[in-house]
């Protein structure tokens, strides 16, 4: 039958922050805690930065499976990719990623490459096995995102205004014109159009004519937007001051900065 292909996701409502969910995703080892129906033990050999390797146990439908893969994190992505170097197929591969649900809460999402590599099995069983690996990849899912649910974000300390006009914007070198949809005294979000190519993390950001060096700045290229948490609160004489570089237009100039919910393909794996 050849490569087989899985895709599956759960949705998280609630305040979760992408971040939480991303930091479940990436525990690999305690897999085996939130889903040992499935998962019997993943052992993390090696995690340096961005890459990493693992060895992975589960059990699908009564059938022990393992190997041994390749980790590839991309934290602005939200994603992590992952190809098998050793084991019980001939090819495994796909990645694990974090989507923004519309309205509030996120999406965990999976999908899988894989093969065999025995014919007689890949014909025989195919189906068979593809819809077990399904089953067993969506109860991991599903306790994934239990456990995600506890996470829920802190209720919001400071009063979030709604701006939704243009401004534009330099971060690092990169200067653009963007789509500030809020502020408060503790950190702002811009929106930027699908034209613009945003991938500095600097940690000097210009807003209109205000310089602000910020506690943390989250750059989020799969929603296109960039997260600002300032490191000391803004007052409203300073939120006034950066407010005065906002055009206000009507119509529907929000819609380049949108981003619609889609299955589209993230990372190198999933091609």
């Amino acid at each position: 039958m050849g490569l087989q292909h899985i895709t599956t996701s759960t949705i998280v409502s609630g305040k979760i922050r992408k971040t939480a969910a991303w930091d479940v995703l990436c525990d690999f080892e305690s897999f085996s805690k939130v889903a040992p129906s499935v998962i019997d033990k993943v052992t993390v050999h090696d995690r340096t930065g961005k890459q990493g390797k693992s060895e992975w146990f589960v059990t699908i439908d009564g059938a022990p499976m393992t190997w041994i893969e390749r980790d590839e994190f991309t934290p602005d992505r939200f994603s992590i990719g992952f190809e098998s170097i050793y084991g019980d197929f001939d090819i495994l591969k796909g990645a694990w990623w974090v989507r923004d649900h519309r309205g509030d809460g996120v999406r965990l999402c999976y999908k899988l490459s894989y093969e065999m590599g025995i014919p007689i099995l890949d014909d025989t069983l195919g189906d068979i096995l593809s819809e077990k690996i399904r089953t067993g990849m969506e109860t991991v899912l599903g306790a994934l995102g239990e456990k995600v649910s506890k996470c829920q974000a802190e209720e919001r300390r400071e009063e979030r205004q709604t701006v939704n006009g243009l401004v534009p914007v330099k971060l690092g070198d990169v200067e653009f014109q963007g789509y500030l949809s809020n502020v408060s005294s503790g950190g702002l979000l811009v929106r930027y159009d699908k034209t613009t190519e945003v991938s500095s993390t600097d940690r000097i950001i210009r807003i209109g004519n205000t310089t602000i060096e910020p506690a943390r700045v989250e750059n989020d290229l799969v929603n296109r937007c960039v997260r600002v948490i300032f490191s000391d609160p803004m007052n409203s004489f300073m939120i006034d001051h950066l407010l005065t570089s906002v055009q206000y237009r009507g119509g529907n100039t929000l819609d380049a900065f949108v981003v619609e919910e889609s299955p589209e393909i993230v990372g190198e794996y999933l091609r």
